[in-house]
């Protein structure tokens, strides 16, 4: 064989050699593109569950009263807004956290601590009745839509 036979040859493997290389090259690209793309969406798919999980942890906090940390309801469980600050409590226990600080019973200053964030709540009555704390109704409603699906 003569040499520009073989040198010709030789290019002509080089090429062929590139060429495989090339595309050795891409095909590991390729696959580094979809393990990284495998990587994301797995910690989108953590990250998913994360937010879930808290979700469900707040919604469970909304439905509980945060002083006896009892499920409100349609009964003694109501829950009521302190004006002060807005949190809502429940029913039972706005009549436990009341102060009365006089010793009219017909005129009195009552006082209730919003147990959340301690603000106090003045309000001058003529006998005690705990329907002068509105209802929350927003929070009442969403538990009734929840019970309804449920």
């Amino acid at each position: 064989m003569s040499s520009s036979l073989r040198r010709s040859a030789r290019n002509a493997a080089r090429q062929k050699d590139s060429a495989v290389d090339k595309q050795i090259e891409e095909a590991n690209q390729k696959v580094a593109a979809l393990l990284e793309n495998r990587k994301e969406r797995q910690m989108n798919a953590e990250r998913v569950k994360q937010e879930i999980a808290m979700f469900e942890a707040k919604r469970m906090e909304v439905e509980k009263c945060p002083v006896c940390i009892d499920f409100y309801n349609a009964d003694d469980k109501l829950p009521r807004i302190i004006s002060e600050c807005g949190h809502s409590v429940c029913t039972s226990c706005i009549k436990t956290s009341v102060r009365v600080n006089s010793n009219n019973w017909r005129k009195a200053v009552i006082k209730v601590g919003c147990p959340l964030c301690r603000s106090k709540t003045e309000v001058v009555v003529y006998g005690f009745d705990v329907s002068m704390f509105r209802i929350n109704k927003e929070l009442r409603n969403y538990l009734r839509a929840t019970a309804d699906k449920q």
